[in-house]
């Protein structure tokens, strides 16, 4: 990802319709890490995204979008870091093997690692 958009396609309901976009977000600065996963065991996927904010320079961060329809129109953000970090690049394993998704978020311009461990509730 790079840019300042967050946005998923949703499958057309008719053959002869097209994808629909829909904006997730607008507002960030230097997109730079998208990860598409389970990670709140919902059995549908959420996205998350990390931007660096270094031009302009601004707040890094990590977002989570879970959908909140089965159609995937309908979106809640949530905030997972702040300055801390300047999203680089992000994956996502289960790396303490509970089921779970854990996010290694890398940031070049803050020269850090961080996990954030996923700690949802089963």
């Amino acid at each position: 990802m790079h840019g300042h958009v967050a946005a998923v396609l949703t499958e057309p309901t008719g053959a002869d319709d097209a994808w629909t976009r829909h904006e997730l977000d607008t507002s960030l600065v230097d997109g730079h890490a998208v990860v598409v996963a389970d990670v709140l065991g919902t059995g549908s996927d959420q996205v998350v995204v990390g931007w660096r904010a270094m031009n302009p320079r601004g707040v890094p961060g990590v977002r989570l979008f879970t959908p909140l329809d089965g159609r995937g129109t309908t979106w809640r953000a949530s905030d997972l870091s702040g300055p801390e970090i300047a999203v680089e690049d992000m994956k996502a394993a289960d790396l303490d093997q509970d089921g779970r998704p854990d996010l290694v978020v890398a940031g070049r311009a803050t020269k850090n690692l961080r996990i954030l461990w996923n700690e949802t509730p089963r």
